[in-house]
């Protein structure tokens, strides 16, 4: 009679522990799928992150290119106002010397 209690005890525990892992099998099987949605979504939000990036640099080079563009025309444009200018002061000299040789032969 003990026999058969413990067979009881025994049959009743495995369907209880075969329940028991029926769900757990289920759980897993659920956790499962959320982790692979979550490395879909980590994937699509790193490839988009990597394509902002790109687009990111790619503008940042094209602004430093224009700038640089921009920096040498600057400085085309300073050297020559600086020759006109140079021009201008010589001008000025070679006139006034010659307005002093003039003064000075006069006198």
């Amino acid at each position: 009679q003990n026999m058969i209690k413990d067979k009881e005890d025994i049959a009743s525990k495995t369907t209880r522990l075969e329940a028991e892992n029926c769900e757990l099998k289920k759980e897993l099987a659920r956790l499962t799928q959320d982790l692979q949605t979550i490395e879909e979504r980590t994937r699509h939000i790193s490839e988009s992150h990597k394509i902002q990036l790109s687009e990111l640099h790619a503008s940042y080079q094209e602004q430093l290119k224009s700038a640089l563009e921009k920096s040498h025309t600057y400085k085309n444009e300073v050297s020559k106002l600086e020759a006109i200018q140079s021009q201008r002061e010589s001008g000025l000299k070679t006139a006034l010397k010659q307005v002093h040789d003039k003064h000075e032969s006069q006198m």
